[in-house]
Order: structure tokens, then C-alpha cells, then sequence
């Protein structure tokens, strides 16, 4: 993955967490989607998957820090085993994610335009 596809990822997952209510920037769930579009272009089904990875990650990290707390103090685990058990969280919710990107670049090479696919993919 290049660098320049990594931070477009990273940006669209920045802009996902960001939608949400805490940040108070729901506007933002409108074009935070746009640098995944760019970052796909050309990519191969498996690339996708990877860069899908990427932007859920980050995305879930943003939304899911709290977990970490939660186990640290009503788990009464250490630290690091509370951040370890989030950063497991935010990769497994990140599968989501991976498959809609790889969705997308899937059904754009059998033809199906994104506009169509995208919006059934996100919402499955």
C-alpha cells in the first residue's frame, strides 16, 4: 500500500469517527466515504481489503477508545491488557469495512457502477 493510498484510508477513517455525536460534526458522514472511493481506484479485490482494514481501523479506534476504560475499571485488568482488548475489538469491527471495499472494487469490475453498489454494500 503506498503512502498515498495510506493516508487517503486513514483521512476517511478520521472522517467517519468524527461524524459521530461526541465530536458534534455529524456533517461530515457526507463526504467521509470519498477518500476510501479515491484510495480504491485501480486496486485489486485483495488491496481493497487491506485498505478497507485501514479506514476501519482507524475509524474504530476513534469511536471505541471508552472500551478500554470500561475494562480497566470494572475488569480490574491492567492497562495494556484493556488497550489490547479494544485494539482486537476495533480490528474485528473493521472486517465490516474491508468487505464493503472489497465489495465495491468486486462488482465495479463485473460492470455494476459504484453509485449502485455502494449504498446497498454500506447498509448490509
Amino acid at each position: 500500500m503506498g503512502k498515498k493510498t495510506l493516508l487517503l484510508s486513514v483521512f476517511s477513517g478520521i472522517l467517519l469517527f468524527l461524524s459521530f455525536p461526541k465530536f458534534d460534526l455529524s456533517i461530515l458522514v457526507w463526504v467521509s466515504l470519498v477518500p476510501l472511493f479515491f484510495a480504491l481506484q485501480k486496486k485489486s479485490i485483495g488491496e481493497a481489503f487491506w485498505i478497507g482494514l485501514t479506514v476501519g481501523f482507524a475509524y474504530n479506534i476513534g469511536i471505541l477508545y471508552w472500551v478500554s476504560f470500561v475494562i480497566v475499571q470494572y475488569g480490574y485488568l491492567p492497562l495494556y491488557l484493556g488497550i489490547f482488548i479494544m485494539l482486537l475489538l476495533a480490528l474485528y469491527l473493521s472486517l465490516y469495512v474491508s468487505l464493503f471495499s472489497a465489495g465495491i472494487v468486486y462488482f465495479k469490475k463485473k460492470g455494476v457502477p459504484e453509485i449502485i453498489v455502494a449504498p446497498v454494500l454500506w447498509s448490509c
